[in-house]
């Protein structure tokens, strides 16, 4: 294991661990937990000269957030907070590249406003002299933060926090250790000679099919873990004789089946 390794890398080792792994499931994906988020409130707030008034930027495809007109007096207080107006949701958002985002204003304190019912933290969050910045990209296991060397160092050496300082030759790109790239390459080339492969793995298995060739083809990928939940997925790839593309799929099933 390597400084960057990723969650699947841990929860899919070579060889079966002897002792049970000692988490349900994999983080969550483009948020932070509330503890954590905590702790970092405490940090960044002395790190600002502003932090009774923060922007704070929430991704507005995740739905819950959307207005359910009469449905949602069935909801408890706290979820009909959540809740967005539709003239809202219809209205002006700060754009990215691929992404939407709702903007709020507040005080620093108020980064943990969803975290409660919906269990989310802002995506990007930053104080209005913006002396740092909090990015929690939505397809990440892990959140970026963006300040001075004292605020780096501050929440690295936190040990409430794990954290490490960011290169900018790390890759926040999904990646697979060179045991998982085997078990992958070979698969693939078996999906184009047989049209059926199987995966084994310390927790589980994949097994993926390839029905017709070439523009058009579909891929089904299920897994299993061991002792758990089988789940799959179809899906049509532009060109089934390319391993390339179905490196990917058998790929994103090792991900998945490490989520647990």
């Amino acid at each position: 294991m390597h400084r960057t390794s990723q969650f699947h890398s841990l929860a899919l080792p070579p060889q079966k661990p002897l002792v049970p792994a000692p988490w349900q499931a994999g983080p969550d994906l483009g948020t932070l937990e509330a503890t954590d988020t905590q702790t970092l409130i405490g940090l960044l707030s002395e790190n600002t000269q502003s932090p009774d008034r923060c922007w704070f930027c929430l991704w507005d495809g995740y739905g819950w957030e959307h207005d359910q007109g009469d449905k949602a007096v069935a909801l408890s207080q706290s979820q009909r907070l959540a809740r967005v107006p539709n003239e809202v949701l219809g209205g002006p958002k700060v754009e990215l590249p691929g992404r939407s985002y709702l903007l709020y204003t507040g005080p620093i304190w108020q980064a943990l406003a969803f975290a409660l019912p919906q269990g989310q933290t802002p995506n990007l969050w930053w104080p209005a002299d913006r002396s740092w910045c909090v990015a929690s990209e939505i397809d990440l296991e892990w959140t970026y933060v963006g300040g001075s060397a004292a605020l780096v160092d501050g929440i690295v050496s936190d040990r409430r926090l794990e954290a490490l300082p960011a290169e900018l030759d790390d890759s926040c790109l999904f990646a697979l250790e060179p045991h998982h790239a085997q078990l992958v390459d070979e698969a693939a080339k078996k999906l184009l000679s047989d049209g059926s492969a199987l995966i084994s793995t310390s927790a589980g298995r994949i097994e993926g099919d390839l029905s017709g060739a070439g523009p058009g083809a579909t891929l089904r990928v299920s897994w299993e873990r061991d002792g758990g939940a089988t789940s799959g997925s179809s899906s049509r790839v532009v060109d089934g004789s390319n391993v390339d593309q179905l490196r990917l799929g058998l790929a994103m099933a090792l991900e998945r089946l490490a989520q647990g």
